[in-house]
């Protein structure tokens, strides 16, 4: 028996020794610490928060000395000395001695900055490298191809074909993110050729793993994607509020039912206002927004206490009720009952959910608590069984009232019916019609199964006539995953939480992680964190970009514009057009065309002015020629796709006056226009100027627009016999230029007046001033009258006065 223990003790000795070998005992020590620190570590204030960010995100300099944005905010760096003298001398004792997990521990620290800590890329890319020498992790793996991938944005090397040898290395070790990368980069061939197949592969495989995930978690609104955003946005897109195009991205659940709350109760009348209040604060909470986190034991409770109040008004007798306070007691009913049955906010209780439920079908039919009743029977959980019956008419009486869910829940119920594979289910017509419904309608989930469906390649027996390739196929797979954020896009969340407390380049990173792995939003995010458009007149000094970060910029726009953003690739040919004050970017004026045409093909409004923009001085065309006709159709164009989204529609109308002008005095114009026309002379120019007006439906107009723009560009000649002109625009532009040259011809003579009256004496400048303020009956004139051309204002002191002398 002595042996035995001895045995033993030396074994655990042995185990010591080695643990003390490979560190293993200091990484337990600081694992230990890091949750002490957790505990008691407070971040600091949040600089931008919802009352403040709007119209009002302004991005440092970027200071290349130190590797940082400048600390406009003046917050003095602060290290935890838990961090700083314990933590991390323990981890990296741990990782001399050979711990791969101490080594990617201090890997994170200095990418992520966590607990305030100064980030420092080189280090952490030294110990992700040191850790995969010790042995293959995902995570370092991801990280070094990341690296890899940006550069660091000029603190590191950029290599293409490294990173996405890394990204393999990490997706053979099982990481979702690697997995993300290499779909992203074989669907548009970065760092590799384009592969459909492989990028199928991939996004199928993340895919699945979502799917696992929905299963085992539920559908909970904690899982809706919402840091998913674009940064420009909060000033009101990338070009401002009146002129950028894409859609906004930046949705605040809580201000908006805080202001249909406040409508509500101040147009309705004859209502119980108690009601509102009980129902927009409770989905405020049960939401929540990138400023204001959801709360469901909040909601959960604001919930009970609106259908409280409703039984107690019930049961007086001074109660008066209409249609309209039975809505919101309904809702509130149904988002109980719906709380109870998915366990969010408080314990899982089907009791509990089908009593609020029915009352709220009692109440007023929603289409949330008729499909929450037929999940509820479709499965065991209703205390009274299984009913498929009754589920099925509950489930359809939601998808009649368009109930995304419902359809989904529809196609679940015919699966169960079977035992077979869904795509071999005797109702797989069926399933997939629901599916294909619930896909029209937003449904997350059944994006999946589209997929899945149109990849098993028995939809050509279902709807011989649909017909899908893997691009297609891809897409469906993407938006499934892009859609399930805190699954596969964690880091989203971190550069929202990062920007709040001011901290710009760690809102880079994890705008540009996720931009990597090819959501549109962050790569639109990240390029604006690397390049910002400069303002004519801004309070903080102009900004510098050195050139790492103007290409870093350029390529997630051009990724950006891939996906169809609009102002992305107007920014690009803008950038090209233009380039990059104080640097040595070089223009291109082709590309610049190029990506303006391409904007032109999404009816974009700003892309076609800057088309017209640059017929009308001759860049980008292969010939380098001026073309006014060319210029005038895409003016033409840009304003009726501003009236479309009724923007300001003055910089349009101030182009076509200019145009107009220009063709009128220019007369190389009109001698080429004389020889398509038997008639001459100036007058036959203002003859043959006539408006075109595009019709919504006139295609024949735009495409011939385009024909002309590519004849422009590539060189080659075009016939303009067939433009007309309108003689009313000219008649009215004719009275506008007499106006003013009159006015001029005043103002010069209120000139000479004054240079003569400063030789006389000061008697006489005072009589002559006098008589300038007074009219003839000595009376003051109105300042109505006194009729000038000349506006001023004041900049910095001193007075800035114009004059309308030309045009």
């Amino acid at each position: 028996m002595k042996q035995y223990i001895v045995v033993f003790v030396f074994l655990i000795n042995i185990v010591k020794v080695l643990s003390a070998v490979d560190g293993a005992e200091q990484l337990e020590e600081a694992l230990i610490r890091i949750e002490r620190l957790r505990s008691q570590y407070s971040p600091p204030a949040s600089i931008y928060n919802r009352r403040n960010i709007d119209n009002n995100l302004y991005i440092p300099q970027y200071d290349s000395s130190k590797e940082d944005y400048e600390n406009i905010f003046n917050r003095p760096a602060f290290v935890h000395p838990i961090l700083s003298d314990e933590i991390l001398p323990l981890l990296e004792t741990s990782a001399e001695k050979g711990n791969h997990e101490a080594s990617i521990l201090l890997g994170d620290f200095y990418t992520f900055g966590n607990f305030s800590l100064p980030v420092n890329y080189s280090k952490a890319y030294s110990y992700y490298r040191h850790a995969v020498q010790l042995k293959a992790n995902g995570h370092a793996y991801f990280m070094l191809g990341f690296f890899y991938a940006t550069g660091a944005f000029g603190e590191l090397e950029l290599d293409q074909h490294k990173a996405n040898l890394y990204f393999e290395f990490g997706a053979a070790n099982d990481d979702v993110n690697s997995i993300l990368a290499l779909a992203y980069r074989n669907l548009h061939g970065v760092g590799t050729s384009i592969s459909c197949e492989k990028a199928l592969y991939y996004y199928t495989r993340v895919a699945h793993i979502g799917m696992d995930l929905l299963r085992k978690n539920g559908v909970t609104p904690d899982i809706l994607p919402i840091y998913n955003i674009r940064l420009p946005d909060f000033n009101g897109g990338l070009y401002g509020n009146q002129v950028s195009e894409s859609p906004l991205t930046i949705f605040s659940t809580s201000q908006f039912y805080h202001r249909k709350k406040n409508l509500l109760n101040q147009y309705t009348i004859d209502v119980d206002h108690e009601f509102i209040d009980f129902f927009f604060d409770a989905l405020k909470y049960y939401y929540g927004d990138i400023f204001l986190p959801a709360n469901s034991t909040k909601a959960l409770e604001i919930l009970h206490d609106c259908i409280e109040y409703g039984n107690m008004m019930f049961h007086s007798k001074n109660y008066y009720t209409n249609n309209f306070n039975m809505d919101f007691l309904g809702q509130c009913n149904a988002f109980l009952g719906h709380m109870y049955l998915i366990g969010y906010g408080a314990e899982k209780d089907y009791n509990k959910a089908l009593h609020y439920l029915e009352a709220s079908t009692k109440i007023k039919n929603t289409s949330e608590a008729l499909n929450d009743l037929g999940v509820l029977y479709a499965s065991d959980m209703a205390p009274s069984g299984r009913d498929q019956v009754k589920a099925a008419r509950y489930l359809n009486r939601a998808a009649k009232m368009g109930y995304n869910e419902a359809f989904l829940n529809i196609a679940k119920l015919l699966m169960n019916n079977s035992d077979t594979n869904y795509l071999n289910n005797p109702y797989r017509d069926k399933i997939f019609d629901n599916i294909q419904k619930g896909v029209s309608a937003g449904n997350v989930e059944c994006l999946f199964y589209y997929a899945e469906f149109f990849q098993s390649g028995i939809v050509k027996d279902i709807h011989p006539e649909k017909r899908y390739n893997c691009e297609n196929i891809v897409i469906y797979y993407k938006k499934f995953v892009e859609k399930l954020e805190p699954f596969f896009f964690p880091h989203l969340r971190y550069a929202v939480e990062e920007l709040k407390q001011g901290n710009f380049k760690n809102t880079l990173l994890g705008y540009s992680i996720a931009a990597e792995q090819g959501a549109a939003n962050a790569q639109v995010s990240s390029a604006y964190l690397l390049y910002q458009t400069q303002p004519f007149r801004s309070s903080y000094k102009r900004k510098t970009f050195t050139s790492d970060r103007i290409k870093a910029a350029i390529k997630y726009l051009e990724k950006a514009s891939l996906g169809n953003d609009i102002d992305s690739t107007v920014l690009l040919g803008d950038l090209y057009l233009n380039g990059v004050e104080g640097s040595n970017f070089e223009k291109d004026q082709n590309k610049a065309f190029n990506y303006y045409k391409k904007a032109e093909s999404q009816y974009s409004s700003h892309g076609c002015y800057n088309i017209g923009y640059m017929f009308e001085y001759g860049l980008g065309p292969a010939n380098k020629t001026v073309d006014y006709f060319m210029a005038k159709r895409y003016y033409d164009l840009s304003l009726k796709y501003q009236e479309l989204s009724y923007r300001n529609k003055v910089p349009i109308n101030l182009a076509l006056l200019r145009l107009r002008l220009k063709y009128l005095f220019n007369r190389k114009s009109i001698d080429d226009h004389e020889s398509h026309d038997e008639s001459s002379g100036w007058l036959n120019a203002f003859n043959n100027m006539k408006a075109e007006y595009y019709d919504s439906n006139d295609d024949l107009n735009q495409e011939e627009a385009r024909e002309k723009a590519r004849a422009h560009h590539e060189g080659t000649s075009y016939d303009y016999d067939d433009e007309e002109y309108d003689v009313g625009d000219y008649l009215v532009l004719f009275i506008t230029c007499s106006f003013f040259l009159i006015i001029f011809v005043q103002n010069i003579m209120q000139r000479i007046r004054r240079w003569r009256n400063a030789n006389n004496n000061n008697e006489n400048n005072e009589n002559n001033a006098n008589n300038g303020i007074n009219g003839i009956d000595g009376n003051p004139q109105n300042a109505n009258d006194q009729v000038n051309a000349r506006f001023g204002f004041n900049i910095g002191g001193a007075n800035v006065e114009f004059h309308f002398f030309a045009i």
